[in-house]
């Protein structure tokens, strides 16, 4: 289940610059979409209010990149939760299924060889 991050923890995460992180996310801003692509890596962010007398927004990002599909989804209107958590993993047990099926598929070849 993913989480929102900071700006700073993503850019790290992902070896991306922070500064193209803020630049694009401010692009989309500007546009009114809450997402954003770098690096062939969809990013879904929001701003939320800081704490304190002179804080300002904060940029958070969603922990795990977005697919082409999740992006459709919120563009068509599915609920933002459902489409980060419900679907988000769907898609990652999607994955690790093909992941152990090509596992179990390269181990019935190699079985089949001796």
């Amino acid at each position: 289940m993913g989480k929102w991050i900071s700006s700073k923890e993503f850019a790290e995460k992902y070896n991306l610059n922070r500064d193209t992180i803020v630049k694009s996310t401010s692009r989309a801003d500007k546009k009114g979409k809450n997402f954003c692509s770098i690096r062939f890596n969809i990013l879904y962010f929001k701003y939320s209010e800081g704490v304190g007398g002179y804080a300002g927004k904060i940029l958070q990002i969603w922990n795990t990149p977005l697919s082409t599909k999740q992006v459709e989804a919120i563009e068509k209107g599915y609920p933002v939760k459902y489409v980060l958590e419900e679907m988000g993993e769907v898609v990652e047990s999607a994955n690790t299924e093909k992941h152990i099926c090509s596992e179990n598929s390269s181990k019935d070849a190699v079985e089949s060889r001796d």
